[in-house]
């Protein structure tokens, strides 16, 4: 559990970098386009995808905290593995 909630906060992290980026670029990906007023720029809506961002982040770390082993090694001997 620990390394699974590793990669997930990892990867919460790489996509909210993502979303910041699409965001904060201040044009387009198309280079030869002209460059418009703010008025008439068209930024989406990243309220949703950084809230997910977060909800991964939160969770993997509490599963990276919290989280133990998938399983329980015995030393009872009468227990037979």
């Amino acid at each position: 559990m620990r390394v699974t909630g590793l990669i997930l906060a990892l990867v919460g992290v790489l996509a909210g970098v993502i979303c910041v980026v699409v965001i904060v670029q201040p044009t387009d990906p198309n280079q030869q386009a002209p460059l418009t007023n703010d008025s008439h720029l068209q930024r989406p809506n990243m309220i949703l995808p950084l809230a997910l961002c977060g909800v991964a982040i939160v969770v993997g770390a509490a599963m990276y905290m919290y989280g133990g082993r998938s399983y329980h090694v015995s030393n009872d001997p009468r227990v037979r593995n």
